[in-house]
Protein backbone atom coordinates (compact mmCIF):
# COMPACT_ATOMS: atom_id res chain seq x y z
CA UNK A 1 0.00 0.00 0.00
CA UNK A 2 0.94 3.61 -0.86
CA UNK A 3 -0.13 6.64 0.34
CA UNK A 4 -1.16 9.46 -2.13
CA UNK A 5 -1.57 13.27 -1.38
CA UNK A 6 -4.36 14.77 -4.27
CA UNK A 7 -5.79 17.85 -3.61
CA UNK A 8 -7.86 17.86 -0.16
CA UNK A 9 -7.49 14.48 0.78
CA UNK A 10 -4.69 11.30 1.02
CA UNK A 11 -5.45 8.43 -1.05
CA UNK A 12 -4.42 4.62 0.59
CA UNK A 13 -3.22 2.35 -3.12
CA UNK A 14 -2.01 -0.97 -3.77
CA UNK A 15 1.36 -0.89 -5.26
CA UNK A 16 0.49 -3.33 -7.91
CA UNK A 17 -2.85 -1.62 -9.10
CA UNK A 18 -0.41 1.49 -10.45
CA UNK A 19 0.57 0.51 -13.92
CA UNK A 20 3.01 3.72 -14.39
CA UNK A 21 3.22 6.95 -13.22
CA UNK A 22 4.76 10.45 -14.96
CA UNK A 23 6.40 12.60 -12.74
CA UNK A 24 7.15 16.82 -13.51
CA UNK A 25 8.60 18.12 -10.78
CA UNK A 26 6.83 18.16 -7.26
CA UNK A 27 3.67 16.71 -9.60
CA UNK A 28 2.94 13.38 -10.43
CA UNK A 29 0.17 11.19 -12.83
CA UNK A 30 -0.78 8.30 -11.74
CA UNK A 31 -2.15 5.95 -13.77
CA UNK A 32 -4.10 2.77 -12.40
CA UNK A 33 -5.39 -0.61 -13.59
CA UNK A 34 -8.62 -0.22 -13.16
CA UNK A 35 -8.23 3.02 -16.10
CA UNK A 36 -8.60 5.71 -13.37
CA UNK A 37 -5.89 8.37 -13.18
CA UNK A 38 -4.87 10.76 -10.44
CA UNK A 39 -2.87 13.80 -9.84
CA UNK A 40 -0.40 13.81 -6.81
CA UNK A 41 2.22 15.58 -4.86
CA UNK A 42 5.05 13.15 -4.81
CA UNK A 43 8.86 13.50 -6.31
CA UNK A 44 10.83 11.39 -8.70
CA UNK A 45 13.07 10.46 -5.19
CA UNK A 46 9.90 10.16 -3.10
CA UNK A 47 8.51 7.60 -6.12
CA UNK A 48 11.89 5.43 -5.97
CA UNK A 49 12.18 5.11 -2.12
CA UNK A 50 8.48 4.66 -2.19
CA UNK A 51 8.27 1.84 -5.17
CA UNK A 52 9.43 -1.72 -4.76
CA UNK A 53 12.46 -2.22 -7.69
CA UNK A 54 11.24 -5.91 -8.16
CA UNK A 55 8.57 -4.23 -9.76
CA UNK A 56 9.31 -0.61 -11.08
CA UNK A 57 11.48 0.48 -13.44
CA UNK A 58 12.05 4.09 -14.12
CA UNK A 59 12.32 3.95 -18.29
CA UNK A 60 13.45 7.74 -18.71
CA UNK A 61 13.44 11.57 -16.85
CA UNK A 62 9.57 11.44 -16.12
CA UNK A 63 8.67 7.66 -15.71
CA UNK A 64 8.29 4.77 -13.93
CA UNK A 65 6.40 1.61 -14.93
CA UNK A 66 5.26 -1.22 -13.04
CA UNK A 67 7.03 -4.74 -14.97
CA UNK A 68 3.41 -6.52 -14.41
CA UNK A 69 2.00 -4.59 -17.24
CA UNK A 70 4.36 -4.87 -19.52
CA UNK A 71 3.14 -5.95 -23.33
CA UNK A 72 5.93 -5.65 -25.26
CA UNK A 73 9.49 -3.69 -25.81
CA UNK A 74 10.89 -2.61 -29.45
CA UNK A 75 14.31 -1.95 -29.67
CA UNK A 76 15.25 0.97 -32.39
CA UNK A 77 18.55 2.17 -33.48
CA UNK A 78 20.40 4.36 -31.02
CA UNK A 79 19.50 2.54 -28.02
CA UNK A 80 16.07 3.89 -27.56
CA UNK A 81 13.42 1.46 -26.89
CA UNK A 82 9.19 1.80 -26.76
CA UNK A 83 7.90 0.46 -24.21
CA UNK A 84 3.91 -0.59 -24.96
CA UNK A 85 2.36 -1.41 -20.99
CA UNK A 86 -1.43 -3.52 -21.45
CA UNK A 87 -4.49 -1.35 -21.74
CA UNK A 88 -2.45 1.73 -22.97
CA UNK A 89 -2.38 2.71 -26.48
CA UNK A 90 0.45 5.26 -26.96
CA UNK A 91 3.83 3.33 -26.12
CA UNK A 92 6.04 5.18 -23.02
CA UNK A 93 10.07 5.93 -24.64
CA UNK A 94 13.01 4.99 -22.75
CA UNK A 95 15.81 6.51 -23.34
CA UNK A 96 19.14 5.61 -24.11
CA UNK A 97 20.17 5.92 -20.88
CA UNK A 98 17.61 3.65 -19.62
CA UNK A 99 17.20 1.34 -22.12
CA UNK A 100 20.08 -0.98 -21.14
CA UNK A 101 17.57 -1.60 -17.78
CA UNK A 102 14.65 -2.16 -20.11
CA UNK A 103 16.59 -4.69 -22.23
CA UNK A 104 17.75 -6.50 -19.21
CA UNK A 105 14.42 -6.95 -18.21
CA UNK A 106 12.85 -8.29 -21.53
CA UNK A 107 16.20 -10.58 -21.88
Amino acid sequence: MISLKTEGHVSIVRVNTIKYVLIDGDQSQVFLADGDRMMVTKRQDDWQRQLPEKYFLRVNQSACINLNFVDRVEFNPGSVAKVYLKGVLEPLVCGAEYAAQVRDFNA
